[in-house]
């Protein structure tokens, strides 16, 4: 059976598709990452506070508290950038699942044309055959004919 015209296309479009996946896939671990961090950091920050909470009960010097709360506002900062870090990544996860949505149905539109161009291959191929076997049939119809007549049958 001959290949299709759109093997190529097809082969690329999954090509596409595979790196497409790929990325999607180091944005996800990326992310996980991140998310992780974020985690991390507001883990400190309850670990802190909570530490804070049991030494005001012992008694706490001025310059502890002063020091915790400069130590929270540079947590709260890095949480919040870190926040940021992570609706950044969501937005690039977002539109890179988007383009695989794409390239997927791209992907499928090629799978499809072939699927077409090659069923119409093959009609096409039975078409021819049968057309050859009906002049086989006809050419034997005939041969049997003129021989029938040379031998003086009555046809």
């Amino acid at each position: 059976m001959p290949e299709s015209r759109f093997e190529v296309v097809l082969k690329h479009r999954k090509w596409i598709e595979e790196k497409v996946q790929r990325e999607l896939a180091e944005i996800k671990e990326l992310l996980k990452g991140e998310e992780e961090k974020l985690v991390y950091h507001n883990r400190l920050q309850k670990d802190s506070l909570k530490d804070l909470h049991q030494k005001k009960a012992k008694g706490v010097t001025a310059s502890e508290i002063l020091l915790y709360s400069s130590f929270f506002e540079r947590l709260s900062m890095r949480i919040k950038g870190q926040e940021r870090i992570i609706e950044r990544i969501k937005a690039r996860f977002n539109n890179k699942f988007k383009e695989l949505v794409k390239a997927s149905r791209s992907k499928e539109v090629a799978k499809r044309l072939k699927e077409k161009e090659l069923e119409e291959l093959y009609i096409e191929e039975l078409r021819k055959e049968q057309k050859f076997i009906d002049e086989v049939g006809v050419g034997g119809y005939n041969r049997n004919r003129a021989r029938k007549d040379k031998e003086g049958y009555r046809v």
